[in-house]
């Protein structure tokens, strides 16, 4: 609702270089809504935070969340890293589906850009 409001008077009056800092601002305006609203429900997150609530209320209790007990370097190996980083090139070799929404999603992205490039003028 709020693009179409907006989105005319923007095309109509502003330059079209202007676009990208509206865009920054409302994008860094809804992250910071985000951050500041919504809470965290990851699981071993929470749990973490419980465990540290809980050994600083006694020091004596001895609980330990999940992301506690495992250093930094098992958590995030770098087979699992490339494994990870590997597998949507594998879903788009391997999965159909994956490999044809991905061709129209860049032919649409082509046929949109393609359109404001042809609408700007470049002085000769």
């Amino acid at each position: 609702m709020i693009s179409g409001i907006c989105g005319g008077p923007i095309e109509q009056f502003v330059p079209w270089r202007f676009n990208f800092w509206i865009q920054l601002l409302f994008g860094g305006a809804v992250q910071l809504i985000h951050f500041f609203t919504v809470p965290e429900t990851r699981a071993t997150i929470m749990l973490d935070k419980q465990a540290k609530k809980r050994r600083k209320r006694d020091v004596s209790d001895n609980v330990y969340g999940p992301n506690e007990l495992r250093p930094f370097k098992e958590r995030f190996a770098f087979k699992e890293i490339v494994e990870t980083m590997w597998r949507p090139y594998y879903m788009l070799v391997t999965e159909p589906i994956v490999l044809f929404l991905s061709l129209l999603s860049g032919f649409s992205d082509a046929l949109i850009f393609s359109k404001q490039l042809s609408s700007i003028s470049c002085p000769v």
